[in-house]
């Protein structure tokens, strides 16, 4: 009678359910784990940038320095290196080139064609007007060429990248800035 009692009043849980726990803990440890990887890569993304941001700047900063008060002749073109510890898997390279603007040309301005008329007035008037017209526009366009001259010459870009080793590739991060030589002669000959 007391073994009858025992069996009947049995407390636990099934091998099924017991199986369906594990299963959920499963699941949801596998989820846990995928966020933290996740969340883990992009703080050594971030931090990455981070470095890369800070190390930009502050090369840039002693490029402006170097580079300050000096006439375009007096500074290297191109120079690269590396960064000291404990940044010495990044590089650096810094070039400057001449920017190259746009020719600006007045096409197609004054007023040619046909009139129409017989009158010889209307045509000597048509025939000044053409006249002023074609000396403004050529005026013009000379004064455009020497504005185009002036500022591909006292402009430049200069061009910072920093590379470093990103697994199996390659990274690199450029920052760009103008440099503008404000001691430039402006010259009115071509």
């Amino acid at each position: 009678m007391l073994n009858s009692k025992l069996l009947s009043n049995r407390s636990g849980f099934t091998l099924l359910e017991v199986m369906i726990a594990v299963t959920l803990m499963l699941i949801a440890w596998t989820s846990i784990f995928a966020t933290q990887s996740s969340s883990q890569t992009v703080v050594w993304k971030s931090t990455k940038l981070n470095d890369v941001t800070m190390l930009a700047r502050s090369k840039m900063s002693e490029i402006e320095t170097e580079i300050e008060g000096k006439r375009f002749e007096e500074v290297k073109k191109e120079e690269s290196g590396t960064f000291p510890d404990p940044w010495k898997d990044y590089s650096w390279k810094k070039e400057i080139k001449e920017v190259e603007f746009p020719n600006i040309s007045m096409q197609g301005g004054g007023g040619g064609g046909e009139s129409g008329s017989s009158d010889s007035k209307d045509t000597a008037a048509s025939s000044s007007d053409e006249a002023a017209s074609g000396n403004n526009t050529d005026a013009i366009e000379r004064m455009m060429r020497l504005i185009t001259k002036f500022l591909s010459q006292s402009i430049r870009e200069v061009r910072l990248t920093l590379s470093w080793k990103q697994g199996a590739s390659d990274a690199s991060f450029t920052l760009t800035t103008w440099w503008v030589d404000l001691n430039h002669e402006f010259s009115l000959s071509e």
